[in-house]
């Protein structure tokens, strides 16, 4: 008589070669979920560590509008008013979100605060308008709330991953209060590798030239520190609580 058929998937059928790979991919995969509340931290630590051309603009902003001095308020005044609006609008679409869809809304964030660095480089490169012209501050209106928008996304879901990534129990402030923590070092971090890079492009007070390369490097720092966003699926990232925590 003909032999029966293996299946493909029989465990005994496998060869030595396939085992030892579903085993080190096990084992991998094992190692990675055993550092389930090690992976929150690590992701909000880079996300937030990333370099930034924040101060640098804000200096060359006031520096071209000397006579304006009303137009560096006026943006702060839209950064503000997006901030807010974006806090709404997290709250009213996202507010029940969690789990894999927190993470791409995550990542997605990341990717677009990155991308609105470069924004400012045809503005700051003179390719707009000159100074004088109305289309000059109306194209910073446009770059400041942009801007904003994704920087107020990317704060609001790292908070939102701090939550989900605290566990359900008596260490849930605890947790909570140390990926903050993260985020403080991060910022602290990306102030002092921004100046060491800002001195090193030769940008002051007198001298914006090299501003644009600054803006390409913020935009390419924090693109390749959400490359680390896919850790957190290895996270423990809880549904939220139903009923308060007792």
């Amino acid at each position: 008589p003909a032999p029966a058929p293996v299946a493909l998937d029989d465990p005994a059928s496998a060869s030595p070669a396939h085992s030892s790979a579903n085993s080190f991919r096990s084992s991998i995969t094992a190692s990675l979920r055993a550092g389930a509340m090690l992976w929150p931290a690590l992701v909000l630590l880079f996300s937030s560590a990333a370099p930034s051309a924040e101060d640098a603009l804000s200096s060359y902003q006031y520096g071209v509008w000397l006579e304006q001095t009303c137009f560096p308020q006026y943006l702060s005044i839209a950064t503000e008013a997006t901030g807010l609006a974006v806090g709404l609008v997290y709250f009213f679409l996202f507010h029940n979100w969690s789990g894999k869809r927190v993470i791409a809304l995550f990542a997605v964030s990341g990717l677009l605060a990155a991308a609105t660095n470069l924004l400012w480089w045809p503005w700051v490169s003179g390719n707009i308008a000159s100074p004088s012209d109305p289309s000059y501050f109306a194209y910073a209106v446009f770059a400041t709330v942009a801007q904003e928008a994704a920087l107020q996304l990317l704060l609001i879901t790292s908070l939102v991953v701090a939550t989900l990534a605290s566990p359900r129990d008596y260490r849930s402030t605890f947790t909570y209060a140390l990926y903050l923590s993260f985020l403080d070092i991060g910022d602290s971090v990306s102030g002092w590798v921004s100046a060491a890079i800002t001195s090193r492009l030769g940008i002051t007070l007198v001298d914006y030239s090299a501003l644009p390369s600054l803006l390409f490097i913020a935009a390419g720092g924090l693109a390749a520190a959400m490359a680390a966003a896919p850790l957190l699926t290895f996270a423990r990232l809880h549904g939220l609580p139903s009923k308060p925590l007792p």
